[in-house]
């Protein structure tokens, strides 16, 4: 019997978009490696752009909008990165760990929602 498949937290969603955001990506690009769809994805790219964690440019060559990773945005996933090593792989896609438990984390004015 195959294992179900863990339902992503926005906490992993953001995880998601930031790393997409190093390298200058689409919003098209964004949905689909991020596996999104776009009304899903617009109050995530909201959010980051209005917490100045990404900016949107425009890319001149093809006319349209990119997301990149500004050094607070950089910051951010380094601290989702150092949550996720202690945790051991919270990120991660793994078969053995238990029901989730919904916890709350706060590290400056960031608040972590692990579900």
């Amino acid at each position: 019997m195959a294992s179900p498949k863990l339902r992503r937290d926005s906490t992993r969603v953001i995880f998601d978009i930031l790393n997409l955001a190093k390298r200058n990506v689409n919003k098209t690009q964004i949905v689909h490696q991020a596996n999104l769809n776009f009304n899903l994805a617009k109050p995530y790219l909201e959010f980051l752009i209005s917490k100045g964690f990404i900016v949107e440019n425009s890319r001149i060559e093809h006319g349209s909008r990119c997301y990149h990773l500004t050094q607070k945005g950089d910051e951010l996933l380094l601290l989702l990165r150092e949550v996720q090593n202690r945790l051991n792989g919270l990120f991660d896609a793994r078969d053995d760990l238990p029901p989730p438990l919904a916890s709350h984390y706060q590290i400056g004015n960031l608040k972590l929602i692990v579900n």
